[in-house]
This record gives C-alpha cells, structure tokens and sequence, in this order.
C-alpha cells in the first residue's frame, strides 16, 4: 500500500511507555505453557519513559527508517533486510505493505538499555498504520501482532510483556495460558490514574530506573537460532 499520498500532509505520530520488570522470561511461551500448573506470571511497570513514533511522507516504492543511536537506513518495499539492525521495524512496514513511508523513531530510553524500546516501537508502528487506514486500534491485538513479527525477525523465542505494557500502560502483573486457538493473557492492574503510591514508611521515596552497563539485545536470551 502506498502512503504516500495519505501522509503528504496529515503525518501520524503515536507514543507508547518503555517499562521495568520483574520476573522476567516467564512471558515466553515456551517457558510459560510447559510451568501452566504454577500460574507463571510477570510484573510490570510503564514509565514515564515514551517511544513515539511518527510517520510522514517518503518516495513511492521505499520504506525509510532512522532511530536515534541508529544509521539511517531505506530499501525498496520488498527488498529491506529484517537480519538488518532495524529490521523489526521494516518487518512491520511489510505486514501492512506499506511503501512511501518514513518512520521515525524517537525513544527517551537509551539504544539497548533493556527497557523495552524496541518492542515499543514496534507496537507504536502498528498503531500508527491502523491509524492512518482509518481502523480501530485494538491494544491486545497491536500487542500480539508485534510479538509475533518480532520472534519472526529475531529467529528464537521471545516474550510479550514488553509490548503488553507498551500497548496498555499503567503497573500491572500478567499471568499466560493457553486459549482455545493461541495463548491468552490475564491483566491485574495494580494501579490506575485513581490510585496513589501508598508508601510503606513515613519516609517519602520514589521508584528509580537504573540502565544497565553493558548493552543489551532482547534476542539474547539464551536461545540459540539455527
């Protein structure tokens, strides 16, 4: 699909959370199906940490990306690598055929501080292409859409939880198991926009989100791609 022409003047920017975590790899199915007995689950949290994205008009027939901490990168429609360091964004430029399109990605996280911004982005690129068609934005269905392109691209198993609290925010604990067709997931919200932090003490504190020294890929997670 050509884009060109719907973004000549209207370009669409969209924003989603990056997030902290706790418990970790127990949002992959490969480790949550076989563990169902013990409600495997995970915590989140969405900071004030915003992936946006935009999309604006590009030459018919190309798909360019550029991101922060990244080299600029465009290829013909159907010729973008997805091994490329941004191939997960060229991957969902292709599920919805798109061409003609500039996608900008501008995250507050840093590249590779494993807090989830990849995944964000690619949950605010679907959005914004649904946007743009003029289709409802369902957060569930964005969530599942861009993990399964991104453990398509990435080649080994990978979570969901990173573009769960990309596509609902808030502080939630996410539990998996299996549907009838495909594995399902259960939202326990823990705090809304009506709620307050209650702190434990009389000493006032607040929550801190430290990056790690050494870079990280959400790919190595120990799983070996053949």
């Amino acid at each position: 699909m050509n884009f060109k022409t719907k973004l000549d003047k209207n370009p669409i920017r969209v924003s989603v959370p990056c997030r902290v975590d706790l418990g970790g790899t127990l949002d992959i199915s490969t480790l949550y199906l076989p563990m169902a007995g013990l409600s495997p689950a995970t915590f989140n949290i969405a900071l004030d940490l915003r992936t946006r994205v935009t999309l604006s008009s590009f030459e018919a027939g190309y798909v360019q990306v550029s991101s922060k901490g990244f080299e600029t990168a465009v290829f013909k429609k159907d010729e973008a690598p997805f091994h490329h360091p941004m191939g997960l964004m060229f991957a969902v430029a292709k599920y919805f055929d798109a061409e003609g399109v500039h996608i900008h990605i501008d995250s507050a996280s840093p590249p590779r501080s494993a807090l989830g911004g990849s995944s964000a982005a690619a949950v605010a690129i679907v959005a914004a292409f649904y946007h743009r068609m003029g289709k409802k934005i369902d957060p569930a269905h964005a969530a599942w859409l861009a993990h399964y392109i991104e453990a398509g691209v990435a080649g080994v198993p990978c979570g969901i939880q990173d573009q769960l609290a990309a596509a609902f925010g808030g502080v939630n604990q996410w539990s998996f198991r299996m549907g009838k067709t495909g594995p399902l997931f259960r939202q326990k919200k823990f705090l809304t926009r009506q709620r307050t932090w209650k702190p434990l003490t009389p000493i006032s504190w607040w929550p801190i989100a430290e990056f790690p020294m050494c870079p990280r890929i959400s790919t190595d997670n120990g799983w070996t791609r053949f």
